[in-house]
C-alpha cells in the first residue's frame, strides 16, 4: 500500500530517519576505535606543530574603542604566555647534552622569537587603528600602556633568543659549566619563571584590580639573587675556579636573566598605568 508515487516523500523521510538512527548508534559504539585510527594516521607533533596566528583581533575592529581594547588585551595576554614558554626552553638548554634535542630547542626558540616580533607589529598596528577613532582619556592611557607592554614583551623574546645563541656558542666551543654554575643559573631561571607567572596573571586580570606588590617581590628576589651570584662569581674568577670563557658565558647569562626581570616588572607597570 506504500508503493504508490504519492508515498515517495514519506518513504524517503522514513529511510533517512532510520539511516541516521542506525548510523548514530554505530558510531557511538565504535567512537573509541575510530579515534585510535585517526590518531595513528595523523599523529600530533606537539608544540612543534604550533603556528602563529592572531586569535582575538584578526576579525577587525569592534563596535567601540573600549571593546577593541578588550580584544587587544586578550591578545597581549597570549603574548605574555609565549615569552614565558621561552624561559623554560632556554633553561633546558643549560643542562641538555643531546645534540639533536639541543638543535630542536634552538630552532624552537628562534621560531618563538620570530613570533614575538610579529605579534608586536600586529598588535601595534591594531592599536594605531583603534586610536584613530574617538577615544576617552582612560582609553588613551590604556593604549599607551599596551604599547609599552608589547615593547617589553618583544624585548624579553629578544633576550631569550640572544641567550640561546650564547649557549650555542658555548657548546660549539666545548665550554662547560661546573655543577655549581648550572645550579645557580637554574635558580635564577626559576625566579624569573615566578615573575613571569605573576606577569601573565596580571595581563589576564582586570587592570583596576592589579597591584605592583607581588611583581615587585619577584623583581627584588631576582635582583638579590643576581647580586649574590655576581659577588661569588668574581671571587671564583680571582681564585681561578673556572676558565675565562666559562666565566664570560656564565656572567652573560645571569646578567641577561636579570634584564628579563626588569622588563617583566615593566609589563605590570604598563598594566596598572605607571608608564
Amino acid at each position: 500500500p506504500y508503493s504508490g508515487a504519492e508515498n515517495v516523500p514519506l518513504n524517503l523521510r522514513v529511510f533517512h530517519t532510520t539511516f541516521n538512527i542506525v548510523n548514530t548508534f554505530t558510531l557511538v559504539w565504535f567512537a573509541g576505535f575510530i579515534e585510535k585510527i585517526v590518531v595513528r594516521m595523523v599523529p600530533s607533533k606537539g608544540d612543534a606543530d604550533e603556528e602563529y596566528s592572531l586569535e582575538f583581533i584578526s576579525t577587525g575592529m569592534m563596535a567601540t574603542p573600549e571593546m577593541s581594547l578588550m580584544e587587544a588585551q586578550k591578545e597581549i595576554a597570549r603574548f605574555g604566555s609565549v615569552v614565558r614558554k621561552m624561559n623554560g626552553f632556554v633553561k633546558g638548554l643549560v643542562s641538555e647534552q643531546d645534540n639533536k634535542k639541543v638543535s630542536q630547542t634552538l630552532a624552537r626558540i628562534k621560531k618563538y622569537e620570530d613570533i614575538t616580533d610579529r605579534i608586536e607589529v600586529d598588535v601595534a598596528n591594531y592599536l594605531a587603528k583603534v586610536s584613530q577613532g574617538e577615544m576617552s582619556e582612560s582609553s588613551s592611557l590604556k593604549v599607551r600602556g599596551m604599547l609599552s607592554i608589547i615593547g617589553d614583551l618583544e624585548r624579553i623574546g629578544d633576550i631569550y633568543y640572544q641567550m640561546s645563541k650564547t649557549i650555542e656558542r658555548k657548546n660549539d666551543g666545548k665550554v662547560w659549566f661546573t655543577p655549581e654554575q648550572r645550579n645557580k643559573i637554574n635558580e635564577m631561571f626559576d625566579l624569573a619563571e615566578e615573575g613571569l607567572i605573576t606577569m601573565c596573571l596580571n595581563l589576564e586580570g582586570i587592570a583596576s584590580e592589579v597591584t605592583m606588590e607581588k611583581a615587585q617581590e619577584h623583581e627584588t628576589a631576582l635582583n638579590i639573587c643576581r647580586k649574590k651570584i655576581r659577588k661569588e662569581h668574581l671571587a671564583s674568577v680571582e681564585k681561578g675556579d673556572y676558565n675565562f670563557n666559562s666565566a664570560t658565558v656564565y656572567a652573560d647569562l645571569f646578567n641577561s636573566i636579570e634584564k628579563v626581570g626588569d622588563h617583566t616588572i615593566n609589563v605590570t607597570e604598563g598594566v596598572v598605568g605607571e608608564v
